[in-house]
């Protein structure tokens, strides 16, 4: 496989509450784990892991013959799931908010009373 196609792979972000709230490439997903804003999700085990850690996973998925990512100083698995460390909101999808939220407006033709005195 080419190198280009494993960094373009789909990866699931979920917030620090464990809720999915987008995908992002492999090069994203590990460039926020480099930052520290992001930790990756074994998804055998749940268990969550920094680069350093996960290479070490990694290397243990390599002898079975899966994608490899290598730098100078680490060989990683291409994450399928990150978990961002700071970010508890839900996602916001085309400029939406992710819930529905009750119109406030009146309709037309209907009167308000605030701000004016009563009239008796």
């Amino acid at each position: 496989m080419v190198a280009i196609e494993v960094l373009e792979r789909p990866a699931l972000v979920l917030n620090r509450n464990w809720i999915a709230i987008q995908t992002t490439t492999v090069k994203e997903a590990i460039g926020l784990v480099a930052k520290g804003s992001a930790r990756i999700i074994e998804p055998e085990t749940y268990a969550t892991h920094d680069l350093v850690t996960w290479d070490d996973v990694s290397r243990a998925k390599a002898r079975f013959g899966d994608a490899v990512i290598r730098s100078a100083r680490l060989a990683i698995a291409p994450p399928e799931v990150i978990l961002l460390t700071a970010y508890r909101a839900l996602a916001c999808i085309e400029g939406r908010a992710p819930y529905n939220v009750p119109s406030l407006s009146r309709p037309s033709g209907a009167a308000s009373s605030v701000g004016r005195a009563a009239d008796s």
